[in-house]
């Protein structure tokens, strides 16, 4: 009789924001309800949230992977767009309060600021299960799950704040590659090549597999990488997207691992 066949190991990695959590409420509203605290107020919401993403847009374009290069920490790029956002609701030679800032970042670092998608729990339930009791129908020897994401170095806290245990093998998510940390950002391959190293890889035969909400960012991101890129479209909304890697609800993860559909997945 024959052996059976050695299994692989993966190494899993997902996006951050849009694929495992997203605002609790539009992103606009908390800034503008956080900064009622504080005395400002009458502040139209469309009207700001048109001017924030202005600013973000402007500040990622001059200061990419927050102004990483420039020697700017995340905590001064963030105040950067503050400021500028807020300035034009302001009267002249008003400046902002001094504790907004601060209370704005630690607002979102939590699950004050954050929720997780219905679909992520139950996966990460179903993981963990799985790498606690091995079982030979599972289709993985060893399963590493990371994040790895285009952040500043929040993503652990937020995660963890959010009922993920952030940090070890034993953890539901064993490590988190930051852009700002590797110093690139998705699709740059080397932040999916620091992830390997984050991940401590043995020997053994690996696949690598990289979830997220971007076509271009995580799934040619990931190709580029050498790694099988899976897009999470819980809209449906990515018509230009080739249908047999996207996913609309990350449960279906674990149904796109059995033998018959591993190939329709395949890069």
């Amino acid at each position: 009789m024959n052996a059976p066949a050695a299994r692989s190991s993966l190494l899993l990695t997902f996006d951050a924001f849009g694929t495992l959590f997203a605002p609790r409420e539009p992103i606009a509203r908390q800034y503008l309800d956080v900064a009622a605290r504080f005395g400002i107020g009458g502040v139209n919401e469309m009207l700001f949230a048109r001017e924030f993403q202005r600013v973000l847009k402007e500040q990622s374009r001059i200061h990419p992977n927050y102004g990483k290069k420039q020697g700017l920490k995340p905590e001064e790029w963030w105040a950067n767009i503050i400021h500028t956002s807020f300035r034009p609701f302001l009267p002249e030679h008003t400046k902002l309060p001094q504790p907004l800032i601060p209370t704005l970042l630690t607002h979102f670092s939590s699950a004050a600021g954050y929720r997780l998608y219905p679909d992520v729990l139950p996966l990460f339930e179903t993981l963990r299960h799985a790498r606690q009791n091995p079982n030979p129908t599972w289709p993985w020897e060893q399963t590493i799950i990371g994040v790895v994401t285009n952040s500043d170095g929040r993503v652990p806290q937020i995660l963890s704040s959010l009922g993920l245990r952030v940090g070890g093998k034993d953890a539901d998510v064993s490590f988190v590659a930051g852009s700002y940390d590797i110093g690139f950002e998705k699709p740059h391959p080397e932040i999916f090549a620091v992830a390997k190293e984050m991940a401590d890889i043995r020997a053994g035969r690996w696949e690598f597999e990289h979830v997220g909400d971007d076509w271009d960012k995580d799934v040619l991101g990931a190709r580029a990488a050498g790694w099988r890129g899976i897009l999470l479209d819980r809209e449906r909304a990515n018509i230009n997207a080739e249908r047999r890697r996207v996913l609309s609800d990350l449960r279906d993860l674990i149904v796109s691992w059995r033998p018959s559909t591993r190939q329709s997945l395949a890069s």
